[in-house]
């Protein structure tokens, strides 16, 4: 019995000793990259295709920027109409001494002074009564006139309703006095007030 122990014991010391440790796995080495970072190989990730409609790029016009300092283009003024009375050193666009309006007056006299405008819309409303009677309805026809000796000249009216109130108003206008000198233009507002400022908008170029 000993010596079947002893045998046993031999064998175990020959191959019952401790199994030598397992060798570590290998560590597997990263796939080669792209320089732009994508993997090269079956792994590798495919890049996102392409937008069916792609952005437009921006045109040259659209990037142009003006240069610094540069000034933009400026709109064309538009033409003055051309003055009734040329040099005129007189002008009133609208006033009404007692109850006689005229508009767009323009003179070129000698000796303006501070009561000149009082004085020459005097001499023209004294002759409302006149006036009135040559459109009832109301006109604003365009008188043109030169105070000399004391009296108004060459008197030429344009733009009345017709030939029968052109003539009216062209003999009232030649009634007006003044001690002034110089050529003169205005509407003349006359007859209804509502119907001769339709007129003066119409002879104006308004609806």
């Amino acid at each position: 019995m000993k010596r079947v122990l002893l045998i046993v014991a031999a064998f175990c010391a020959l191959g019952c000793g401790s199994a030598p440790p397992p060798e570590p796995a290998p560590v597997p080495e990263p796939p080669p990259l792209l320089p732009d970072g994508t993997p090269v190989g079956e792994d590798a990730i495919e890049p996102p295709p392409e937008p069916e409609n792609p952005r437009p790029e921006p045109s040259a016009a659209s990037e142009a920027t003006p240069e610094p300092g540069a000034e933009s283009p400026q709109p064309e003024p538009a033409a003055e109409a051309p003055s009734a009375v040329p040099e005129a050193n007189l002008t009133v666009g609208s006033m009404t001494v007692d109850e006689m309006t005229v508009n767009d007056l323009e003179c070129r006299l000698e000796g303006v002074g501070f009561m000149t405008t009082l004085q020459l819309l005097g001499s023209i409303a004294a002759q409302k009564k006149a006036l009135d009677r040559c459109a009832p309805k109301g006109d604003a026809p365009l008188v043109r006139w030169t105070f000399a000796g004391g009296k108004a000249k060459d008197v030429v009216v344009e733009g009345a309703a017709d030939g029968k109130v052109k003539k009216c108003v062209a003999k009232a206008a030649a009634k007006m006095e003044s001690e002034m000198v110089g050529d003169c233009a205005a509407y003349f507002l006359v007859g209804a007030a509502a119907g001769a400022q339709a007129a003066y908008e119409r002879a104006k170029g308004g609806n």
